[in-house]
C-alpha cells in the first residue's frame, strides 16, 4: 500500500509539476508572439508599441492585459501618418490547453484617427465596445479574425456635418498563413448618415461577403495605385442592403484601372423598384413625368423573387 500511495504521490508531483512548467511557457509564448507580430506589421508599415504588459491567470487561464496600446500606419504619401488608434487596455486571454485560440477584449472607449487626406481630412472614430477572436481556421491552414464592435461614431474635423454612427458592426475575417488574401463577412445594423443622399439617412441593414486579394497595404492612393499594379480585385460573393426604398443585392468583380478609376462586372438586383423610382423623383434624381416611362420599362424586366415581391436584374 506504501508503495502504491508513493507510485500515486510521485505522478501527481509529475504532472502538476509539467501543468506549472506548461503555463509559464505557454504564458511566455504570448509575450514572444506579441513581439513577433510587431516585427511582421512594421515590415508591412505598422508600428504597434504598448506601454505595459501584465500576465496573469495561473493555473486555468492565460491572461495578458496590454496597457496604453498604440497603433500607427507609418507608410502614407508625404508626412502623413493615415491611420492611428488608441487604447487603455487590452485583454487577451486563453486556456492553457490551447493557447493558439485567443479571446480578446478593449477595455472601454478607443479612438481611431484617419487622415483621408481628401475633402474631409481628418476622420475620428470613436468604439465603445470591442471584442472578438482569433483562432486557427477549421479547414483550412490560416487564421480567422472575429470582432464584434458597438455604437461606433465616426465624424470629419473639415466639415462641419453630423457623425456617421453605427449601432452594431460584427465582421469575420480569414486570412491564409501567407497574408496574401482576405476572405470578409461584414454586417452592419443601425447606420446613420451624415447627410440624407436622397434616400434618407437611416441605412436599416447591410452585410457583405466578398474575398479581396491581394490585401492592400494602405487605403490612400499609393496604396490604391499598388494594389492596382498587383492585380488587384474584389469579389463581392454577395451584398444585401436595405436601405429606405433601396432593398435590394449585389454579386461580381470589381477592379482599378491605371487612372485608379473602378472596373469590373456587377450585377444588382432590386426589389419593389417602384419604390425606388418614387424615392428617385421626390429627391430630384429624375422628373415626375418620366415616372410612367421608367416603371413601365423596369416592370418589363422585372420577376417575382423569393419573397414574392417583383425583382429587377441590372447588369452593369
Amino acid at each position: 500500500m506504501r508503495l502504491w500511495l508513493t507510485v500515486v504521490g510521485l505522478l501527481a508531483f509529475a504532472v502538476v509539476g509539467f501543468a506549472v512548467i506548461w503555463w509559464f511557457f505557454a504564458i511566455s509564448l504570448g509575450e514572444r508572439q506579441l513581439a513577433n507580430v510587431q516585427k511582421q506589421m512594421a515590415k508591412q508599415g505598422y508600428d504597434l508599441r504598448y506601454e505595459e504588459l501584465e500576465q496573469s491567470g495561473f493555473p486555468l487561464q492565460l491572461e495578458w492585459n496590454i496597457h496604453g496600446v498604440a497603433f500607427t500606419q507609418t507608410k502614407g504619401a508625404g508626412q502623413r501618418q493615415p491611420l492611428q488608434g488608441v487604447a487603455d487596455l487590452l485583454r487577451v486571454q486563453a486556456r492553457p490547453w490551447a493557447p493558439q485560440r485567443l479571446n480578446f477584449l478593449v477595455e472601454g472607449q478607443h479612438r481611431w484617427r484617419t487622415d483621408t487626406g481628401g475633402e474631409a481630412g481628418v476622420v475620428v472614430t470613436t468604439i465603445a465596445a470591442a471584442s472578438g477572436a482569433i483562432h486557427p481556421r477549421d479547414t483550412e491552414a490560416g487564421w480567422q479574425l472575429v470582432i464584434a464592435l458597438a455604437d461606433v461614431a465616426a465624424k470629419s474635423e473639415a466639415l462641419n456635418a453630423a457623425p456617421l454612427t453605427i449601432a452594431r458592426l460584427d465582421a469575420t475575417g480569414q486570412v491564409p498563413f501567407a497574408m496574401n488574401a482576405l476572405e470578409l463577412q461584414v454586417d452592419l445594423a443601425d447606420v446613420t448618415l451624415p447627410q440624407d443622399t436622397g434616400l434618407g439617412t437611416a441605412l436599416q441593414s447591410a452585410s457583405l461577403r466578398a474575398g479581396v486579394q491581394p490585401i492592400p497595404t494602405s487605403f490612400d492612393a499609393s496604396g490604391a495605385r499598388a494594389w492596382q499594379a498587383g492585380g488587384g480585385l474584389l469579389t463581392v460573393h454577395d451584398l444585401q442592403v436595405q436601405f429606405g426604398a433601396l432593398q435590394g443585392t449585389a454579386e461580381g468583380v470589381v477592379g482599378l484601372d491605371k487612372a485608379l478609376r473602378g472596373e469590373g462586372k456587377v450585377t444588382l438586383r432590386m426589389r419593389e423598384p417602384a419604390r425606388l423610382v418614387a424615392s428617385a423623383i421626390k429627391a430630384g434624381w429624375i422628373q415626375a413625368k418620366q415616372q410612367s416611362l421608367l416603371t413601365m420599362g423596369l416592370g418589363l424586366f422585372s420577376a417575382r423573387g423569393a419573397t414574392g415581391k417583383a425583382e429587377v436584374a441590372l447588369p452593369f
